[in-house]
């Protein structure tokens, strides 16, 4: 963002990012918005402050001009940037993938339970005391089945499922998931 511009935003983005999840419905912070209301700009501003507070666990950029549009890499690039910070998710990943290599291109839902959500729990990271790591993804509609994936991430927050993790997204209204 240009400086001086979208102040409260962005403090309050920063003030939710920086407080211990304590509820489940505080996991993820949506923005949405009609396309050109500034929701990417946001994101990388923010992208650059967590990343200078050492809370950006992974920053996930759709363009529907690009490769990231295809969901089958979202979570996989997710859980990769998950486990150089977590060694005990990424011990648990590393088994997941030699027993079950073909998981990795499997369909989004199953690449969430077991790549993300199983690691995790397995890892036993839901019940730390971790500092909140963020992991932004901008444009979200952008990405084909990103409603989808917004669903179970919401599914799987509610469950009290990824704790420790934090969602910073941005989209255009998703009806589809909203209701």
């Amino acid at each position: 963002c240009t400086v001086g511009t979208r102040k409260c935003v962005i403090e309050r983005i920063e003030s939710w990012a920086r407080e211990a999840r304590h509820y489940s419905h505080m996991c993820i912070c949506w923005i949405t918005g009609r396309p050109g209301t500034g929701k990417s700009t946001i994101l990388r501003t923010m992208c650059k402050r967590l990343d200078e507070n050492t809370l950006l666990a992974e920053s996930y950029f759709c363009s529907i001009q690009l490769p990231s549009k295809d969901s089958k890499y979202i979570i996989p690039t997710i859980a990769l940037r998950l486990s150089s910070y977590f060694p005990l998710f990424r011990k648990h990943l590393i088994a997941k993938l030699q027993e079950e290599p073909s998981c990795a291109y499997a369909p989004l839902q199953e690449q969430f339970q077991e790549l993300l959500s199983a690691c995790w729990t397995e890892a036993g990271l839901e019940n730390q005391s971790l500092s909140p790591f963020v992991v932004v993804i901008d444009a979200l509609d952008e990405c084909e089945k990103g409603d989808e994936f917004m669903s179970l991430l919401v599914d799987a927050v509610e469950k009290g499922g990824l704790g420790g993790l934090k969602f910073l997204v941005s989209s255009r209204p998703m009806p589809a998931v909203t209701e």
